[in-house]
């Protein structure tokens, strides 16, 4: 046991409830995600800096601790935050589905949420209010077990804090959530208007940042019985467009085992991540611990979450690539060959990256190289 469970053992014993008490900001700024500007909604803790508009800070708490956050609202429409994952049996008011469990936060105002953090697991926040978390209103939160609690995944696969990564994975547009919301119907709302569903993914982020294209190009035109899958790229309206603007994320395998937790926080398109040259033991699925399974790569769709653990076994010396692309063949007309790379390194790893055993555009051109959808 460390001190930090022995210290909330000894505060429960005298019936004193643990509380996270926080106060999130939310209002839209500009941001460069993929190096393309455009505006995005920012989610920060008051009185706290930090590098990019999102995604917004982890809370992360012990089973049991009483989530206390308060949410101001900058934005000149109505918010909200639902606590993806979590039951609220006793308090359903307090689920953040705005228009359904609550009235949503009004612009200028203020709400409190406080409920018990009464599951173990991974999990994520995000807005429900129109697709606001598609432009970046959304952050992930981890539950620990508690003093006492036993937890399988450790026990099997013990590791450090240190070793426990999150990945937050999305989809990424250079269109804001309501220009692709309006673009998606109905037909004909203009003489020859055709919707498109999903928007065509420009690129993908890992943890709020990726590398996109500044390339520009027009698209043939679209008929009713060829939907159009394309996308006209235009020029930013305001700033530059700069592809190499952010480095890549470094995960660090330091233990004999690493955990990852990935979440697909996207908002059009299932995702498919592998790490060259490592397995992953899926241990976790939506916060619920699993059967450990084996897999070379894992397909996630929107919100769900899986937790996996990699072994650190391979040259010490290399780093490796994580690919994150479309699951191109659940895309219509497997069209999309969007795909993003993040860095695994050891701390001996020198520059030179290892030989990937499975590149992206392979996957894209034989579907049939992916592992089976584990959706089921």
């Amino acid at each position: 046991m460390n001190l930090i469970h022995f210290c909330i053992l000894f505060l429960q014993t005298f019936g004193i409830v643990l509380t996270y008490n926080a106060t999130f900001v939310i209002d839209r700024v500009p941001g460069n995600p993929d190096g393309f500007p455009r505006p995005v909604i920012r989610v920060m803790q008051e009185g706290i800096r930090q590098a990019n508009p999102f995604p917004g800070p982890l809370i992360r708490v012990i089973r049991g601790e009483v989530i206390n956050l308060t949410v101001r609202n900058h934005l000149s429409e109505t918010t909200g935050i639902h606590f993806h994952g979590f039951l609220m049996k006793d308090n359903p008011w307090m689920d953040g589905a705005s228009g359904i469990t609550d009235c949503g936060i009004a612009p200028g105002t203020s709400f409190t949420y406080r409920f018990v953090a009464d599951l173990a697991g991974t999990f994520w926040y995000h807005s429900h209010s129109g697709n606001q978390y598609a432009d970046g209103l959304l952050g992930p939160i981890i539950v620990d077990p508690a003093p006492g609690d036993v937890d399988p995944i450790k026990t099997a696969f013990p590791h450090n804090d240190s070793d426990d990564h999150l990945m937050l994975i999305q989809d990424w547009h250079h269109e804001t959530s309501e220009d692709i919301s309006a673009n998606a119907g109905p037909y004909h709302a203009y003489p020859g208007f055709i919707p498109v569903y999903p928007w065509p993914t420009t690129s993908i982020l890992m943890n709020g940042i990726g590398n996109g294209s500044c390339e520009l190009h027009q698209c043939p035109p679209a008929s009713e019985c060829q939907p159009q899958f394309c996308l006209n790229r235009r020029s930013p309206m305001f700033g530059e467009c700069n592809s190499d603007v952010h480095a890549s994320n470094d995960f660090l395998c330091g233990g004999q085992w690493t955990r990852f937790r990935i979440i697909n926080v996207g908002s059009s398109v299932p995702l498919r991540l592998w790490i060259d040259g490592h397995n992953m033991t899926i241990v976790a699925k939506d916060s619920v611990p699993t059967v450990p399974m084996e897999v070379s790569m894992v397909t996630i769709h929107i919100g769900q979450r899986f937790d996996v653990m990699v072994k650190c076994s391979q040259d010490p010396t290399r780093q490796y690539y994580v690919y994150t692309t479309v699951a191109s063949e659940l895309y219509p007309n497997n069209t999309s060959t969007t795909f993003s790379t993040s860095n695994l390194k050891y701390p001996t790893s020198t520059l030179t990256f290892k030989i990937p055993d499975l590149y992206p555009w392979q996957v894209f051109a034989d579907p049939r190289l992916a592992p089976p959808d584990l959706l089921e």
